[in-house]
């Protein structure tokens, strides 16, 4: 069993004397003159491998990563393990800094801070990482500014810049290869908290790959109104594959302002992720991750995957979202969750749906109490008249986790 990245070939192989420009791994196991082999190995990317063995014979664990130059191939790491007799492992193997996907594809991360000195400006931070198995150029960064700041300095130089955004050009990105910028703005005016968006556009053979992120930061996180998002996720068992589990995860804006999400989809421990309509922006062994920076007022977006389960049994699967009003005046966050049954009942089951109400808070005054809630009038909100009675997972301002119960309002 083996997962090779880039165009990298190890010792041995039928390309072994062609040469690379471009980071490669290679993750390998091989077992032989076996008396008896009992063993669990997978696969999640082309760079991990995690494997649990109890056997009886020959063993051999192979782990290579070559940076290259113009001329040759150069070997960063080698790692080569052989074990003969009775044995009982276990191999957790991850290689970084090479193409985590068979494909083309373009991660971009953004950290944002105050400066330390307790003024007004605010140092972020961009990454743009090339993790897919092409090279990639021109590279198009776009920053768009939260209201109510302005630009001060960044590390590149932008090749174009109004008040509203920046934009810088990268020439290109190899396999393996990141660029930071660092960007500077000022505070002009007070806000509760400031969403900060970037976008990346990666072209190869005609055709672009993007990426998007952001960064908040609050300031009072504890206004009494959250955003009204609303949010559901379902399963079902392919009928024509037993194995493969279609999910669907859908976001709707309730709002008049533009939102920022993030989705973490927690993956049980033997579900392997296959592909999604929306490419994630981070995918680990446990997780996918997706980033939505312009979730319009009114709108739905939907994003659909797919997932293959290793073995028979119960899966729940949790969801984890985070949403940030762009110019408006809160966060929330919510879980949602579906279950399939693979090997039984193959229907698959819906989860509930989140929102929470148009205004709560909480009561300090008695800790312990059971009434958490003050009426909506307290920040001038009153609840309509269509307004849902049933609230699965409600999240108050001081961002606790959700309650496991429900919680019930009635309308009059």
């Amino acid at each position: 069993m083996w997962s090779k990245s880039g165009t990298f070939s190890p010792k041995g192989s039928e390309d072994s004397n062609s040469n690379t420009l471009q980071p490669s791994s290679f993750i390998g196991e091989e077992f032989s003159q076996a008396d008896y082999l009992k063993k669990s190995a997978i696969a999640k990317s082309l760079t991990e491998m995690k494997t649990e063995v109890e056997f009886s014979g020959i063993s051999q664990f192979k782990v290579i990563k070559s940076g290259s130059d113009a001329n040759q191939s150069k070997e960063e790491v080698s790692l080569y393990e052989e074990y003969i007799g009775n044995y009982k492992l276990a191999r957790n193997i991850e290689v970084g800094g090479v193409a985590r996907f068979d494909e083309p594809h373009l991660s971009i991360s953004k950290y944002g801070k105050m400066e330390s000195t307790g003024g007004t400006r605010i140092d972020y931070t961009i990454t743009i990482l090339n993790d897919g198995n092409r090279a990639l150029g021109p590279i198009h960064v776009l920053d768009l500014f939260p209201a109510g700041t302005e630009y001060v300095y960044s590390s590149l130089r932008p090749s174009e810049l109004n008040e509203s955004y920046a934009k810088w050009t990268l020439l290109s990105l190899g396999v393996g290869a990141s660029s930071t910028i660092e960007l500077k703005l000022n505070m002009t005016e007070d806000a509760d908290n400031l969403v900060n968006r970037v976008q990346a556009s990666g072209g190869y053979d005609r055709q672009w790959i993007t990426a998007e992120n952001f960064s908040s930061i609050q300031f009072n996180w504890l206004s009494c109104c959250p955003p009204q998002i609303w949010a559901t996720k379902t399963a079902y068992v392919d009928p024509k594959d037993a194995t493969m589990v279609h999910y669907s995860i859908i976001l709707r804006n309730r709002e008049k302002y533009i939102m920022a999400a993030s989705i973490t989809d927690q993956l049980p421990s033997e579900m392997m992720f296959q592909n999604s309509s929306i490419m994630p922006s981070d995918l680990s062994s446990n997780e996918v991750r997706w980033n939505i920076m312009d979730l319009k007022p009114g709108e739905t977006k939907a994003i659909d995957y797919i997932a293959k389960a290793l073995q028979n049994g119960v899966f729940v699967n949790k969801a984890h979202i985070e949403v940030h009003a762009v110019n408006g005046p809160d966060s929330a966050s919510a879980d949602v969750a579906a279950r399939v049954e693979i090997g039984g009942d193959e229907r698959g089951h819906s989860s509930s749906t989140w929102q929470p109400p148009v205004c709560f808070g909480l009561n300090y005054t008695q800790q312990g109490s059971k009434d958490e809630w003050i009426p909506c009038d307290t920040c001038g909100a009153k609840l309509p008249e269509t307004q849902i009675s049933l609230v699965r997972h409600a999240f108050h301002p001081r961002k606790v986790n959700p309650t496991s119960h429900d919680i019930i309002i009635h309308v009059d």
